[in-house]
């Protein structure tokens, strides 16, 4: 059998929440590059990110699970629905690396000024598919 890529994270927590979620579903998987990545994000891009690899036998229901997985909406620790809190859709990004922030924009100066090291400062947000509009949920 060969393994196939099902998805590809640039956060090695993700690919294994969903590693063993494919798992608890009996689909076999193995996450590659996690390690080198972890160590050195500047890798991230080099190495096509942290692989999710399955049986190739095994490709289709394991996409149908990540789909149903991606089209969830995302809830507080309360189980409400978080909504844009611009245009109230449901169909959010949740874990965005988001640079739009003054400390992050120096950090990416500094960073390039540096020699092109990968800039330390982000902080991770809700992002709305609909508007691009950012944002924290109002619990954190």
């Amino acid at each position: 059998m060969q393994l196939v890529t099902v998805k590809t994270f640039e956060d090695h927590f993700q690919a294994r929440l969903l590693e063993s979620k494919l798992e608890s579903e009996g689909i076999p998987s193995v996450v590659l590059y996690e390690n080198i990545i972890t160590l050195n994000r500047m890798y991230n891009v080099a190495m096509g990110g942290i692989l999710l690899k399955v049986h190739s036998d095994d490709y289709e229901r394991s996409r149908k699970i990540i789909i149903d997985i991606d089209n969830s909406p995302w809830t507080d620790e309360d189980d409400q629905i978080l909504e844009c809190p611009k245009c109230q859709s449901t169909n959010l990004y949740g874990g965005f690396l988001s640079f739009r922030s003054l400390p992050a924009i120096l950090a990416v100066f500094i960073s390039f000024i540096a020699g092109g090291c990968y800039p330390i400062y982000f902080k991770s947000v809700y992002r709305c598919k609909k508007c691009g509009t950012e944002f924290k949920n109002v619990g954190e």
